[in-house]
């Protein structure tokens, strides 16, 4: 919960927008990736070692996890080419015999293909968020801070309450550093 009001707030105030563009993009390869594996996860973690935006990571892989049927078949089609390859049959003998390993899913079509295209298919996703974000900035933010609909959300006091403790451990992360 804290990570999406932080990208909202990152958003909204001074968060560079490179790192959200970037949040958003590593989202996409999670996005692209199926949920049920190890792999998914340890992506997932290994973010968090990143300097990005893990509020953009997290609303990017859900909702843009909407988006991603259209590549299925490209990410199916690319990762039976790398798995049926016979040059690499005994690396994926050791894999698929190593302690945990098989977990991650590796052998799946489309699990191999978007891992290994991902990172590649996420660079126009950089970008046209790194765009977007700059635009939003200069152009819709003060008409959308300033709409109905956030005036009215602002009068619930779990919104309030929210916002006052990311906040109060926003000081604290601050105060650590």
């Amino acid at each position: 919960m804290f990570g999406i009001l932080k990208f909202f707030v990152a958003l909204n105030g001074n968060g560079k927008p490179m790192e959200i563009a970037a949040g958003i993009a590593y989202g996409f390869w999670l996005a692209l990736l199926p949920m049920d594996n190890v792999l998914w996860i340890v992506l997932l973690v290994l973010s968090g070692f990143f300097r990005i935006n893990q509020g953009a990571v997290i609303l990017g892989a859900f909702l843009l996890k909407l988006c991603v049927g259209p590549f299925t078949p490209l990410l199916d089609n690319f990762g039976w080419l790398v798995l049926s390859r016979d040059s690499l049959y005994g690396f994926f003998t050791v894999l698929k015999n190593a302690p945990i390993v098989p977990w991650t899913k590796f052998d799946n079509s489309v699990v191999m293909g978007a891992f290994l295209l991902g990172p590649f298919l996420s660079i126009p996703v950089l970008f046209s968020s790194y765009f977007l974000v700059r635009v939003y900035r200069k152009q819709l933010r003060d008409r959308f801070l300033r709409s109905k609909f956030i005036r009215i959300l602002g009068k619930f006091p779990i919104v309030n309450t929210l916002i006052d403790k990311y906040r109060k451990a926003a000081e604290i992360i601050s105060i650590v550093r």
